[in-house]
């Protein structure tokens, strides 16, 4: 036996935290066994029979411990190729206008909305890239602001549905909204052809400050229209429907803001902060890492649900991969949805009439899609026991600017993250 490559030992307090990244297990001990598991993982043979089986059988378990003939990166390599053949992520801006105009928006909103050719195209395309592989289909919408498209989003949603119904595929549908709009028939109708819902909404904690950051192009507050929509929501009741609560933070909020937040009774959801300027093309981003833990555990204390730390980073950036396009409302293929859709030089080509992709700059598409910086020829991430839990980080720092320095937050605050965890 031998320790897992991706087991970490923290010592918080008067505990033992063991978790490892890849089997996703996480047991705390007290520190009165504090020598017994240090010799355990540095020689788990050599004190074999001196330890306590109940407790050598709860490392093996837990697989903290593993085989001498493991080899656990090309486990992780498998799954990670199982995960780009099978999952087939097609990310939508159905427009590019918003009826919102909030404060730190990087887009540029425009009255460009997805037509009926290239909403037929983009069908089309998913059509072309079903194959024997592919085991569900993740389709994210995104704008602007979509759900003043939301007929596209059930066209496009239900079109798919029917293309891979009878194929034992699952779809997905993700929608990320400000809020502003309900509708009851809408959300119903999806959820029968969605294996999941997942919808982000997003609110920037009390009244005064949401009202001030997210305001509609009127310049009227959307605060209490966002409530009310969430309470609808949530007394909908539907099981498939999750919602990624989104609260954008910055230097100007306070722990009193958690005050005015929703918490959603019926329906799944977790809370997500997010430092406000943390965009892939800003080249100064807020360093609020620190931060953010801090208002994550004091939502917890709160009572909210909060994402777990061994979430699949793949669904969250899944640009580059060899089976994730996103698309802007002209048919045009961009890099992702952190970045400007509107910005020609983000662009590597369109989609024809058949769904065909017709790449126009091929030197942008080479960096996005060429597997010369995935994350496993990086020697530094083949060595990290974080890689399960990041998978490369940004892709657009990774593959696009070339940056050596992509890490994700935990691999700094990594006692944070376990803190919040944990609720240590």
């Amino acid at each position: 036996m031998k320790k897992s490559k991706y087991t970490i030992y923290k010592k918080i307090d008067d505990k033992i935290i063991l978790f490892n990244t890849l089997y996703h297990s996480l047991v705390i001990f007290d520190n009165y066994y504090e020598k017994e598991l240090m010799k355990l993982l540095i020689s788990p043979n050599e004190f074999l029979k001196n330890t306590n089986k109940n407790f050598y059988k709860l490392l093996i378990e837990n697989k903290f411990l593993v085989e001498d003939d493991i080899n656990e990166l090309d486990l992780l390599k498998k799954y990670y190729e199982s995960f780009i053949n099978e999952n087939l992520i097609i990310k939508i801006f159905l427009t590019h206008y918003c009826n919102f105009n909030c404060s730190y928006c990087y887009q540029n909103h425009q009255r460009i909305h997805i037509s009926d050719i290239y909403e037929n195209a983009i069908i089309n395309f998913i059509k072309n890239k079903i194959n024997s592989n592919i085991k569900s289909v993740v389709l994210t919408f995104f704008g602007g602001e979509p759900m003043l498209l939301k007929d596209k989003i059930f066209k496009i949603s239900e079109s798919v549905y029917n293309i891979i119904n009878n194929k034992n595929i699952k779809l997905i549908a993700n929608i990320v909204t400000n809020g502003s709009i309900f509708d009851e028939k809408f959300y119903t109708k999806l959820s029968k052809v969605s294996e999941h819902i997942n919808i982000q909404i997003t609110q920037d904690g009390s009244k005064k400050r949401h009202n001030k950051k997210r305001p509609f192009k009127s310049g009227n507050g959307s605060y209490e229209i966002i409530i009310k929509n969430l309470k609808k929501l949530d007394n909908l009741k539907i099981k498939n429907i999750n919602v990624v609560y989104r609260l954008n933070i910055d230097e100007d909020f306070t722990k009193k803001d958690f005050d005015d937040l929703y918490k959603f009774k019926n329906i799944n959801y977790f809370l997500s902060i997010v430092g406000i300027f943390n965009n892939p093309e800003q080249e100064k981003n807020a360093n609020n890492d620190k931060y953010v833990y801090d208002l994550l555990k004091k939502a917890k204390e709160k009572g909210f649900e909060i994402s777990s730390f061994f979430k699949n980073p793949l669904y969250s950036c899944s640009a580059g991969l060899p089976n994730t396009f996103t698309f802007t409302p002209d048919g045009k293929i961009t890099i992702c949805t952190g970045i400007e859709p509107l910005n020609n030089e983000n662009n590597m080509g369109y989609l024809d009439l058949k769904g065909n992709l017709i790449i126009t700059n091929k030197k942008l598409y080479n960096k996005l899609y060429s597997r010369n910086r995935d994350v496993f020829e990086f020697e530094e991430c083949r060595k990290c026991n974080l890689l399960p839990i990041c998978f490369g980080g940004c892709a657009y720092a990774r593959k696009i600017k070339e940056k050596n320095d992509f890490c994700i937050p935990e691999k700094y605050y990594l006692k944070e993250a376990i803190e919040v965890e944990l609720e240590v």
